[in-house]
């Protein structure tokens, strides 16, 4: 396969990547069941597509090609781990975190490190406007951090009773949002800007 059709390959799924996101995300807004097996299909899918293509710097990288098996498993993985701790205290969705491996299996380490800190973004201006929308800014600081102080504890004491009654529900911010507009976010950026967010683990 010449440089030129790892190109198009590469163009066309990071396309198809992308619009699946959109339909996610759009999913979640309308606070519909997304099939986790789905998602975990995709996943490997990405896994599949890095493992096959000529190697390069990733599917989005202006060497396009793939990461290869190890490295797409590794972004996969660390897509999730790192948004574990966020779904361990309620915070998101199971989903979210799938969402997030599953973009890692098609990007690798390298741009999966730096599509997520795009979301952290969009999930702050995300936030922003609905504290805003709803004018419930001291009832959402106190909820989240009785949430957190709460996680907190029971990592400390097992099974520790609660003090003062359980927090009210805090609706949880719909992160797979964040995660499909920073990673349209990320893939629109000119490669100047992309290095900006980009943390290198090692050759790309």
């Amino acid at each position: 396969m010449n440089m030129s059709s790892v190109s198009t390959v590469c163009t066309l799924v990071v396309l198809a990547l992308s619009a699946r996101l959109l339909m996610f995300a759009a999913a979640q807004l309308k606070r519909q069941a997304v099939s986790r097996r789905h998602m975990l299909s995709w996943a490997l899918l990405g896994v599949a597509l890095n493992t096959v293509l000529p190697e390069g710097g990733g599917l989005a990288s202006p060497v396009p090609g793939g990461v290869g098996f190890v490295k797409s498993v590794f972004a996969m993985a660390m897509g999730a781990c790192l948004l574990l701790p966020l779904y361990a205290l309620k915070l998101l969705r199971i989903t979210d975190v799938m969402l997030m491996a599953m973009v890692g299996a098609y990007l690798g380490p390298n741009c999966a490190l730096a599509v997520l800190l795009c979301s952290f973004v969009m999930a702050g201006v995300l936030a922003a406007y609905l504290i805003c929308r709803t004018r419930s800014v001291g009832a959402f600081v106190n909820n989240i951090q009785e949430l957190l102080m709460s996680g907190f504890f029971k990592m400390m004491v097992r099974d520790m009773p609660p003090i003062g009654g359980s927090p009210a529900p805090t609706p949880k911010l719909p992160f797979g949002v964040a995660i499909a507009a920073g990673t349209v976010l990320y893939l629109t950026m000119s490669p100047d800007l992309q290095i900006l967010f980009m943390l290198r683990l090692g050759p790309a």
